[in-house]
C-alpha cells in the first residue's frame, strides 16, 4: 500500500470503528470488537480495496495506535475516541513525571522510588 492508501484506509477504519459502523452494515460487541471480514468487505463495498494484509499495514504502522486485533485476526477494534458506547478495558496508569489533570486543576509531581 502507498502511504496515500493507508492513510485513507485508516481514516475510513476509524469512522467505522469508532463512530458509525453501520455505514458498512457490521457491528462491533461491548468491548468495541468486529469482525475483520466483515469489515474487509464493507470497505470493498465502498471503493476501498483492501486485503487482511493491508489491514495489519495500517494497524502495524500507525503511530498512533489508534487500533488493536485480537490474537488470531479475526476480530479488530478503535483502541481510543469512540462516539459510540464501548469498554475497550484501557488500564488506567501514571508514569514517573508530571501529571496535569485533564480540567487543568492540579498540577502533581510523580515521582516513583
Amino acid at each position: 500500500m502507498t502511504d496515500k492508501e493507508k492513510i485513507r484506509a485508516s481514516k475510513f477504519m476509524s469512522l467505522v470503528l469508532r463512530h458509525n459502523p453501520q455505514k458498512i452494515g457490521i457491528t462491533h460487541d461491548e468491548k468495541g470488537w468486529a469482525n475483520v471480514e466483515l469489515l474487509i468487505k464493507g470497505m470493498h463495498k465502498n471503493g476501498h480495496k483492501v486485503t487482511l494484509d493491508n489491514i495489519k499495514e495500517v494497524v502495524g504502522t500507525n503511530d498512533k495506535q489508534r487500533f488493536k486485533f485480537n490474537d488470531d485476526y479475526t476480530k479488530i477494534r478503535a483502541n481510543q475516541g469512540h462516539s459510540v458506547a464501548v469498554d475497550v478495558e484501557m488500564k488506567e496508569t501514571i508514569s514517573a513525571g508530571y501529571f496535569i489533570s485533564w480540567n487543568g486543576y492540579a498540577l502533581l509531581r510523580c515521582d516513583k522510588k
